[in-house]
């Protein structure tokens, strides 16, 4: 199973999540949703996210093109939000 097909059928697929990608912290994206039009900037500056959880607070993350603003940061979860959507990012030891 290719990560394209693991995001589409476990997680979008679920039924809970509109879209999503699995990313690698330099940037690289190996799989995400079609309907996902995350840049390799995006995923990099998420992955950084985890290495000064602090400032993200205050500068927030951008996905396709749009501003979201982080509510919470923890060793391996930050989560966001902007209006009615949010984002949920979770650390894995694939990207180690």
């Amino acid at each position: 199973m290719s990560w394209a097909d693991l995001v589409n059928n476990n997680l979008v697929g679920s039924g809970n999540v509109s879209k999503a990608a699995i990313c690698g912290f330099d940037g690289s994206i190996w799989g995400k949703s079609d309907n996902f039009k995350i840049t390799p900037d995006e995923a990099a500056a998420a992955g950084r996210g985890f290495t000064n959880k602090d400032a993200l607070l205050g500068t927030g993350l951008r996905f396709e093109g749009e501003k979201y603003f982080v509510l919470n940061t923890e060793d391996d979860r930050i989560i966001g939000k902007k209006g009615a959507q949010g984002f949920f990012i979770y650390k894995t030891d694939q990207g180690e």
